[in-house]
Parts: C-alpha cells; sequence; structure tokens
C-alpha cells in the first residue's frame, strides 16, 4: 500500500473494497491529475513491460475535480454528506470554509479528502488472485466449518 487517508485501520475487507472501487474506473497511465481519481493504471518498468499496478479509490474526487458533494458554497449539502461519512467511519469532519470560499472537510488545517492508493507487483497480483481463488473455492467441501482454509488451487 502507497497511502491510505480514509479513518480507522486497514481491514483485508476494506483493501478488497478499495481494490474492487479502483477496478471500475481505468485511467491513462500518463495522466498527471490535479487530483487523484478513482482508478487503476499499469506502471512499466525499465524495459517497458508492465511490472505494477496501481489502484486509486478517491470517492471524493470526480474527473481531478473536487465532487461538488463535498465541496460546495452550500454549507447544508456538504454537512450531510460528511455526517455520513462520519457516521460509516465513526469519525468527526465538520464543514469549514476553504480559501475560495467553499465549504469542504478540513482536517489539521488542510483540506481533507479520503483516497487510498496501491501499488502492486504482477507477481504479487497473481498470488492475491490465487489466494481469492483458493478462499472460494472453500464451500464445495462437503464438511467446511466456515473457517479453515485448505489449500484447493494450484
Amino acid at each position: 500500500m502507497v497511502k491510505n487517508t480514509f479513518p480507522g485501520e486497514l481491514t483485508y475487507e476494506g483493501f478488497i473494497k478499495h481494490v474492487r472501487n479502483a477496478i471500475s474506473h481505468p485511467t491513462a497511465s500518463d495522466k498527471d491529475p490535479k487530483l487523484p481519481s478513482t482508478g487503476y493504471t499499469t506502471i512499466p518498468g525499465s524495459s517497458g513491460m508492465i511490472e505494477t499496478f496501481q489502484f486509486t479509490d478517491s470517492p471524493w474526487v470526480d474527473r481531478d475535480r473536487d465532487h461538488s458533494r463535498y465541496v460546495s458554497s452550500d454549507r447544508a449539502k456538504v454537512t450531510r454528506e460528511l455526517d455520513q461519512f462520519n457516521k460509516k467511519y465513526d469519525w468527526h469532519l465538520e464543514a469549514s470554509l476553504n480559501t475560495k470560499g467553499l465549504y469542504q472537510a478540513i482536517h489539521d488545517s488542510q483540506p481533507y479528502r479520503p483516497l487510498f492508493v496501491a501499488e502492486i507487483s504482477l507477481d504479487g497480483l497473481i498470488s492475491i488472485a490465487r489466494e481469492l481463488a483458493n478462499f472460494l473455492s472453500q464451500p464445495i467441501q462437503e464438511d467446511w466449518d466456515g473457517l479453515t482454509i485448505r489449500q484447493l488451487v494450484a
């Protein structure tokens, strides 16, 4: 993992959800966004061959700009969105005026945007896929206890 500004500890479930969100949006690898948008891209190695995949989950950014639900002149709209976020993550963010006179979440005197970025090597991605396939294969066992993971996929 490269960066995670979402509140709380990152769990396996959270990791999978962030990567799932990123996979829904391919992005250009040569793009240099002002703000990171949700999506995935590839990173070539020195040979020019793909060596790493980058997955970004940035739900408050839309096409390199702050999403209007989270940055707006309408304080009530931003507050509603932040209340939902606070409830989901058991956190406390409030809408504050930024330097442009718009309301948005501020944390430690800086604009706050939840952001998850993971870079996974090709070998790492293959390993994740193999482990996921093995986990999804467990229910075929008649005596599976729902907890024990046996190696079923080569």
